[in-house]
């Protein structure tokens, strides 16, 4: 479906109903609340949203363009505002939808599937006070589920950073390295979204905005703080992650040097053991060379030598 309608008439105080886009302007002008919800933008869609809302070529821009960053753009009868959705339970890779709202519409723009969006849009047709409580509440409630899915996000990364941990200190395995790096991309991409959208909350309470209620402040102060949490949360999982790469690396190089402890230990055993060899292997006749009593001498030399320099490592704690 390329675009889909829904009115709410505050008179009849009942839920939204879906309405075709035709009506929308009537609807409008008869002082109900519509929202109108775009999944596909066609040349003629663009031109019906610029005829019917007067948008300005800032705004036909931004409509237009690839990629774009959380933003508003307020103007006198209109504003824009660029924001991200996840996929359901916060998954998947953030999805770009726009709002474009005035005194009694709402119009989303997106072109894949956004949870927060789905969302809000079912309960505006079983719930009255979605739409009922005006504007401002309608695009707070579209935000905000937005938001819950980065929480939703967060704490599934969260649980992901812990079993690495959990590995990192018994066995880590060059895979763990790059399910960190994994992890880290995830993370970036979360914060380059939710970033610039706690400043476009941040400016929706602190500019005067003729068509969002009064009433609708508090919301967006809650909203505000929520943003503010979850780049925390993100901050604090960064941190977490750097710290799981420090301890695979302190790990590896623990692991190294036991290693080579051990290899020392044996080759310090060994040289002196060779060096009896050596000595005694040369062509020259010495006392039981030819016997089996030279051969057992010389084994006890070096039994005798090799335990005398294991106990003395004990003794020095060097194993």
């Amino acid at each position: 479906m390329a675009s889909r309608t829904v009115s709410y008439n505050s008179k009849k105080q009942g839920a939204a109903v879906v309405i075709d886009r035709p009506s929308a302007a009537n609807e409008i002008t008869a002082g109900h609340l519509v929202w109108l919800d775009m999944t596909v933008l066609t040349d003629d869609d663009l031109a019906y949203l610029t005829d019917t809302f007067k948008l300005s070529p800032i705004m036909v821009r931004e409509l237009t363009a690839e990629r774009s960053l959380p933003k508003l753009v307020s103007e006198a009868k209109v504003s824009f505002l660029n924001w991200y959705s996840l996929g359901k339970k916060g998954e998947g890779a953030p999805i770009r939808f726009t709002c474009l709202f005035g005194q009694g519409f709402l119009v989303t723009v997106h072109s894949k599937p956004a949870s927060a969006l789905e969302q809000v849009w079912q309960d505006a047709q079983s719930q009255a006070d979605v739409m009922g409580q005006g504007l401002g509440i309608l695009l707070y409630n579209i935000l905000d589920a937005a938001v819950d899915d980065y929480f939703l996000a967060v704490d599934a990364l969260s649980n992901r950073v812990d079993q690495i941990e959990d590995v990192m200190f018994d066995k880590p395995k060059p895979s763990d390295v790059k399910n960190i790096f994994k992890m880290k991309r995830e993370m970036l991409q979360l914060r380059k979204v939710t970033a610039p959208e706690r400043e476009v909350v941040n400016s929706l309470l602190r500019r005067t905005v003729p068509y969002l209620e009064k009433e609708s402040r508090p919301y967006f102060e809650d909203l505000y703080d929520h943003m503010v949490r979850v780049i925390d949360l993100i901050d604090t999982l960064r941190d977490v992650t750097s710290g799981a790469m420090q301890i695979y690396q302190a790990t590896i190089s623990n692991n190294l040097n036991s290693i080579m402890k051990q290899l020392t230990i044996i080759a310090t055993i060994m040289m002196p053991l060779t060096f009896i060899t050596g000595i005694f292997g040369m062509n020259f006749a010495w006392p039981g060379k030819e016997t089996l009593l030279g051969f057992w001498i010389v084994m006890a030399s070096f039994a005798v030598i090799a335990v005398a320099m294991v106990v003395w490592f004990r003794k020095r704690d060097w194993i």
